[in-house]
């Protein structure tokens, strides 16, 4: 008759290629018991199956896109960071303490983000679920204009050009202070 058998290693297993090899065999005399001393016993086929035992989580880096200590991001939604793996990974993306979502590289800055310290965080998963991460700091300095009320009134119109003339003032000194034109 047919048996059907499993197998479980009795140690972990070692990082690389193993293979297991099967053995089918039939035996041809009326019952089992005298097939146990091996006399009508006989191998029909062997199969083997190959795996990879993988236990190095994949090493992420981040190679380009806005840098603390170097570059900031300037105007709202500029900027990308650039970024690879060791291996083959499914990433995934987020700005400071926001949901992780799938990504791909480049992945664009958003346009909501308020001026400050911020950190792009990025994980990555191999097929059988090794996780790396790497994250970058960075910071945001928009210029924000003050909102600047309209009126019919002559005072209205006086302090609408009063604070027209004021933002434009502070917005050439926030570019002087980033060597903007």
């Amino acid at each position: 008759g047919q048996k059907t058998c499993s197998y479980s290693a009795t140690r972990a297993l070692s990082p690389g290629t193993h293979t297991y090899r099967f053995a089918a065999a039939y035996c041809d005399l009326p019952t089992q018991f005298e097939c146990e001393d091996d006399d009508g016993f006989y191998l029909s086929d062997t199969l083997d199956v190959t795996f990879i035992v993988d236990r190095i989580p994949p090493v992420l880096t981040i190679a380009g896109g806005p840098d603390r200590s170097t570059s900031q991001v300037l105007k709202a939604g500029s900027g990308a960071f650039v970024f690879a793996a060791s291996e083959a990974v499914t990433f995934l993306c987020s700005i400071d303490d926001g949901e992780e979502v799938p990504c791909a590289s480049p992945f664009r800055l958003p346009k909501y983000l308020k001026n400050g310290s911020h950190t792009f965080n990025l994980s990555g998963f191999d097929v059988v679920g090794n996780g790396g991460v790497a994250t970058r700091s960075f910071r945001v300095d928009l210029f924000h204009p003050k909102k600047c009320k309209k009126g019919k009134s002559k005072s209205a119109k006086a302090k609408r050009k009063k604070c027209v003339a004021k933002n434009t003032k502070n917005k050439k000194a926030w570019k002087k202070k980033h060597g903007l034109k």
